[in-house]
């Protein structure tokens, strides 16, 4: 009888070994399975990463531009000033001969001063020296900066929303990796 307990001791204590190895095996397995994954998550968090930095030089690029673009906003912007300054002082030289409306647009004021003739802008003795030719002169030049001015506006306008766009991708991508990629892993001790 003794022999049959000690058969049922050592029966059940394989049966233990058996079951203790076949779990250490299964924790290897998982524990295994688990690096993959975290080395697959480290590759795709490095891709992530790589990414980042091609967003980020893009989006460094673009607020270089923007500046660039700035600082000839205001550039034009000082040199549209000084053109209205000449525009509104001719126009200040013609009122004072002739009667002129006062309650008009500048584009109003500058076809009163295209318009006019070339003998009421004489303003020397022999009548040598026009004012109208530097009218005609500053006319395409003050196309050109209305168009340059708001071909720059629109232009910062698209660069700001480009770079607000890449934020935004960025931002989601980063979001997306760390819910779908980043969960706790467990191994056994």
């Amino acid at each position: 009888m003794q022999n049959k307990d000690l058969e049922k001791q050592v029966r059940f204590f394989q049966c233990s070994v058996a079951q203790a190895f076949s779990e250490r095996d299964s924790s290897l397995m998982e524990c295994e399975k688990a690096k993959e994954r975290e080395e697959a998550i480290l590759k795709k968090f490095a891709d992530f990463e790589e990414r980042k930095r091609e967003y980020q030089s893009a989006i460094d690029d673009q607020k270089h531009l923007n500046d660039d673009l700035q600082r000839k906003l205001t550039e034009l912007k000082s040199q549209t000033e000084s053109s209205l300054k000449v525009i509104l002082k001719f126009y200040d030289l013609r009122c004072r001969d002739c009667e002129c409306p006062s309650n008009i647009t500048v584009e109003e004021k500058c076809s009163i001063l295209l318009d006019d003739s070339a003998d009421n802008w004489s303003f020397s003795s022999d009548g040598g020296t026009s004012t109208l030719k530097y009218i005609v002169n500053l006319k395409p030049f003050i196309h050109y900066k209305d168009q340059f001015l708001f071909s720059c506006v629109i232009l910062i306008s698209f660069t700001l929303l480009a770079q607000y766009i890449l934020s935004v991708i960025l931002n989601i991508i980063l979001h997306c990796c760390l819910i779908l990629f980043w969960e706790p892993m467990k191994c056994p001790s």
